[in-house]
């Protein structure tokens, strides 16, 4: 049987009808399946060997596959194995060429060398896969990048030609026909389109005949449309701009989209709420010298819109700056031979360098995140980068050729292989940054290290509260790490926390001889919290009791964030009483402010005795001690108004803990028992200031200690969530209102902290503390309440007046037009209302929302049970409207008349296949997700996804089905599903609402629908 499917593999293969990279995953490595795709030459093996630092063996692999037009695509990767063994047999014995073992300890597999003949001698051969070493790092340019300058002047005179073609264009259709016939040019692959049109605004800026044409050009849906329009904004004025802008392609809603981000961004702009920034540079590419705008929205990092204007030579460029080389980058002009000096610079000032006299080099040699990696970089006497090289590679035997053997003052502390080498005489290691046993293996002298075992103490009843709850510190406690649906994650924000790491505790059970001893185990745990965390982290306290080592956990994670560049981490910090320790005589006011300072000047935050709230930017803000005893209660909630969450704690001592306090010594002598009591009703005091302005607020309170210890109010606050460490007695309660986590502690004897996370709300609401009521209010205040919701939409139209409606927690927004009538909005959207009465739709506010609320609850509650199953076998299970995905282009619809579901596969909005039933798409288009769904009915017969009638063989032909009208539903149910964000965004009207009783408010009684 086995053989048989084999054959067939092989036959697929052969005849294009199977992907490589579809083969099953358990015949991915036999051995006649391998024959035939090195055959086929759709397996193309490169560099092997074995991989010191790793312990393993590896091979460079190359997959070439087809897609549906036979078009060949490849991919690499490369396939380790653990066993020599299995690494011969991979190769079927090619493990001679291409391949490299320097570095392996031969010896250890003698038997297996000797049993198949292998010549050790040949296999020592090669001791790199490189054919260059750092002698290549020159500061003169190399041949290659000269020969790359010089393509560039040749090339110029083609640009300079296209750009007389494009000038001479006196149409936008002129300009779109000689686009066309620029895509046919070699200049096309490296030279975009907007260097050309930039070129051509700004030949003549003010012609009359140019703008039009431009304008007609950007209208016909180009390439980087949005962009450009943005920057005519710029160069031609707003007004101008928008008065001639009419977009011309796309389906009529297209194109009122794209007008309406105009006026939204025009609208920004008018109102000074984007800051233009400048800076000049020689393009390397084109050669050209060229100013730069770029033009940024408050609070956001990335351009709204950017321009240039090019010059073709120097003298025009330094003309138009009027003599300046201010924020001017002009190193790659390597053959401008002019002086400099008669010309305005600054510090930002980068000129062309060809002599490395009087430059200063730094060479640096270090191993992280897998890799090795050596730079040079030339700088000049005030620090300005001139020139840098790289080297990177995976490969100890690669750096080590490549530095010639010269591995002093390398950073080698990350890289735990090195243990593995074998026959390293030939390697200078001298002054190389590792571990203490490596140094005393490689004979590097270290400097040693006393840990301060004096700031390292282990509290008895703190102690056994450790040993008491381990089960629970070890637990992913399931209430607080549930998965969100796509609904949920837009309405909540999840949050990392962690207590109590004790870092001297984890140094002392190293064994730390040395600093670098300390770094590394510091930075393995700083490793995990990256990895683990959310985009909020909360460190409650109890981390280093000697400043040096919390100075180092603070500065890896703020490198280690830095140097991955994925997302941004914000961490919010309290102190322990631990931090205290390592500053006799400092009050406590001192000594938070020494660790404020090294916390934010890494750009985290301390929370201690103040309020920290992220803003509706996303923004975080402090309200300190002070100013919070300075605002009334009215004036703290006005600034807490459009806040998405709150922080507030510190300390917190433990001035009401009777049993264990500044008696036993909690504090050594930085405070005693009455400073300590203060210290905690400082603390309560504010808390119980604050909470009527948090009261309805996304709230967290993280503290130290436990609320119990700064408060005699044992009691938590509704919806809050308390987070708090100290104890090590680890303990968690949820129960949904009252939310306690105080299970993450990781304490004196854990040598491997992870996280914990929760979910909070992230919504805030800009009406909350109106009254129940009909206001009229501004565009800006609808798009600020949407905000809050974390609802996108565009809302540009022209408007009279506005009008919201609040009524038990419930909102309706309706537009009143200058005749009257009025329309509900639905985000962007207005539909038509038959009546002109507002204080009618008021007063039936609940009604509607009774009505609607019912069958919707129904209907969702089963789209909910059909998400989780799809979820539990690999899929999407986003709900939008009647639909949850199941990947990116299967579907399954549910019926909301009667609640049947059908599978499709949808290219587009138009383009669909219906399947018979959910198996036969899955089957057809995912396997993965299929594999995973036949488990799941063999386990639970009842599961929502299976067919009412059950065929033993899947009926696998779909019909197409190009009809709409399934999305036109969808929206219908994504109307009615505001009413979970609390907004009425649609009207049944009277007639419509059968059975009901609306109140007339013309009439001031009640009619029978």
């Amino acid at each position: 049987m086995l053989d048989k499917e084999i054959k067939r593999i092989i036959s697929q293969l052969e005849k294009n009808e199977l992907s490589i990279t579809e083969v099953p995953d358990e015949l991915k490595l036999n051995k006649d399946i391998l024959i035939a795709e090195r055959k086929l030459g759709l397996r193309r093996e490169g560099n092997r060997g074995y991989d010191a630092i790793h312990g393993y063996f590896f091979v460079e692999v190359e997959l070439v596959c087809y897609d549906d037009l036979d078009e060949p695509d490849t991919c690499s990767n490369t396939i380790t194995f653990e066993t020599i063994e299995e690494y011969f047999n991979y190769l079927d014995g090619d493990i001679y060429e291409r391949a490299c073992y320097k570095f392996c300890d031969l010896g250890k597999f003698g038997t297996f060398l000797g049993d198949n003949n292998i010549d050790i001698e040949r296999l020592k051969k090669r001791e790199t896969f490189l054919n260059n070493t750092i002698d290549s790092f020159v500061f003169e340019p190399s041949e290659e990048e000269l020969d790359e300058y010089e393509e560039c002047e040749r090339n110029k005179k083609l640009i300079k030609n296209w750009i007389k073609k494009f000038n001479i264009c006196k149409l936008g259709k002129e300009l779109l026909d000689t686009e066309d016939k620029f895509r046919k040019s070699k200049l096309y692959y490296f030279i975009d389109m907007d260097f050309f049109i930039f070129c051509y605004i700004f030949q003549d800026i003010n012609s009359e005949e140019r703008f039009n044409a431009i304008m007609e050009y950007v209208c016909t849906g180009v390439s980087n449309h949005d962009m450009i329009v943005r920057a005519l904004c710029s160069i031609y004025g707003a007004k101008r701009v928008l008065e001639k802008y009419a977009y011309s392609y796309g389906t009529k809603q297209t194109r009122d989209k794209h007008k309406r981000r105009l006026k939204q961004y025009i609208n920004i702009l008018t109102m000074d709420k984007i800051h233009f920034e400048e800076r000049n540079y020689f393009d390397n590419n084109t050669h050209y010298y060229c100013k730069e705008v770029n033009g940024y929205e408050d609070g956001s990092k990335f351009p709204a819109v950017t321009y240039q204007r090019y010059f073709e030579t120097f003298e025009e460029f330094i003309s138009f700056n009027q003599g300046s080389l201010r924020n001017t980058d002009i190193s790659g002009a390597i053959k401008l031979n002019i002086d400099f000096s008669i010309y305005e610079a600054d510090d930002t000032t980068k000129l062309p360098i060809l002599s490395s006299d009087n430059l200063i080099s730094e060479l640096s040699k270090h191993y992280i995140d897998g890799e090795f990696k050596v730079c040079k970089e030339w700088k000049t006497a005030e620090g300005q980068q001139v020139k840098i090289d790289t080297f990177t590679t995976r490969y100890f035997f690669d750096f080590v050729y490549f530095l010639q053997g010269d591995l002093s003052n390398s950073f080698l502390l990350y890289c735990d292989g090195l243990e593995n080498i074998h026959d390293y005489e030939q390697i200078n290691f001298a002054g190389s940054k590792m571990k203490s046993n490596l140094c005393e293996k490689f004979g590097v002298i270290y400097d040693k290290v006393e840990l301060k075992t004096s700031l390292i103490e282990s509290f008895d009843i703190i102690k056994n509260n450790e040993e008491e709850s381990t089960n629970l510190l070890a637990e992913d406690c399931s209430m607080h790490s549930l998965m969100l649906d796509e609904g949920d994650k837009s309405k909540n924000q999840r949050i990392s926390y962690i207590t109590d790491i004790h870092l001297m505790h984890r140094l002392q059970n190293a064994k730390c001889k040395s600093k670098e001893d300390a770094q590394y185990v510091i930075q393995k745990i700083v490793d995990t919290i990256i990895s683990e965390s959310e985009s909020i982290l909360l460190i409650g306290g109890d981390i280093s009791s000697d400043y040096w080592i919390f100075e180092v956990f603070v500065e890896l994670l703020r490198e280690g964030i830095d140097r991955r560049g994925l997302r941004k981490i914000d961490i919010i910090f309290t102190l322990g009483n631990h931090e205290l320790w390592g500053f006799p005589g400092k009050s406590v006011e001192e000594i938070v402010s020494i660790y404020r300072k090294v916390i934010e000047s890494n750009g985290m935050h301390l929370l201690h005795n103040e309020l920290i709230y992220k803003n509706s930017e996303g923004e975080f803000c402090t309200i300190s001690y002070d100013r919070i005893n300075s605002l009334t209660i009215d004036e703290l909630k006005e600034e807490l108004l459009r806040t998405r969450l709150v922080f507030f704690g510190g300390l917190g001592f433990s001035g009401y803990n009777k049993n264990f306090n500044a008696e036993q010594g909690i504090y050594r002598d930085i405070l005693n028992r009455n400073e300590e009591i203060s210290e905690s009703i400082k603390l309560e005091k504010l808390y119980n200031r604050v909470v009527p302005a948090m009261i309805d607020k996304n709230t967290i309170i993280l503290t130290h200690t436990p609320k119990k210890d700064w408060s005699l109010d044992l009691s938590l606050q509704d919806n809050f969530v308390y987070i708090s460490g100290h104890t090590h007695r680890n303990e968690f309660y949820d129960d949904g209102v009252y939310r306690c986590y105080k299970d993450n502690q990781i304490g004196y004897s854990n040598n491997n902290p992870h996280l914990k996370s929760f979910s909070i709300n992230c919504e805030y609401d800009c009406f909350e503390n109106y009254d129940d009521g009909i206001y009229e209010i501004t565009r800006s205040q609808y798009q600020d309440f949407y905000r809050g919701k974390n609802i996108e939409m565009s809302f540009e139209r022209e408007i009279y007046k506005l009008y919201m409606l609040k009524k038990n927690d419930y909102y309706c927004f309706i537009h009143k037009a200058q005749s009257g009538s009025l329309t509900i909005l639905n985000g962007g959207v207005m539909k038509g209302l038959k009546r002109k009465d507002i204080e009618y739709y008021y007063a039936n506010m609940d009604k509607m929302v009774s009505h609607i609320r019912e069958p919707l609850d129904k209907y969702m509650s089963v789209m909910n049970v059909i998400s989780q199953e799809v979820r539990k076998i690999g899929g999407s299970g986003t709900i939008h409207g009647c639909i949850v995905d199941i990947d990116w282009e299967n579907h399954i619809y549910v019926n909301p008349i009667d609640l049947t579901i059908s599978g499709y596969f949808a290219w587009d909005m138009v383009n669909k296949l219906v399947y018979p039933n959910l198996p036969a798409l899955l089957e057809a288009n995912c396997p993965k997700i299929y594999e995973n769904y036949l488990k799941l009915i063999g386990e639970d017969k009842s599961n929502t996804l299976v067919p009412i009638e059950r065929k033993d063989e899947v009926d696998c032909i779909p019909v197409e089905y190009l009809s709409t009208d399934i999305y036109g539903a969808s929206r219908e149910i994504r109307k009615m599903q505001r009413l979970y964000s609390n907004i009425i965004s649609f009207w049944h009207e009277m007639g419509d609402l059968r059975g009901e009783e609306l109140i007339d408010t013309k009439k001031g009684n009640s009619i029978d629908m």
